[in-house]
């Protein structure tokens, strides 16, 4: 549509910004030997979806010096 683009944004799928989704997808898209992908997954869930999990990628706020940090 013109003036509009072509992907309705209604359609957007919000949850696909959440940190634990986005960083899942991105570990299994490598290309690496499965056994590297569990530890990756065993650590990600281990250390960092505990406090990151929620988080949205795109948000300068959830992913600041200060949150890092603690």
């Amino acid at each position: 549509m013109k003036g509009k683009g072509y992907i309705d944004p209604t359609a957007a799928d919000e949850l696909r910004y959440r940190f634990d989704r986005w960083a899942l997808e991105s570990v299994e898209n490598r290309t690496a030997s499965k056994r590297y992908k569990v530890q990756c997954i065993r650590a990600l869930e281990m250390y960092m979806f505990p406090t990151f999990g929620n988080c949205d990628v795109r948000s300068a706020e959830h992913f600041s010096k200060t949150t890092i940090g603690a």
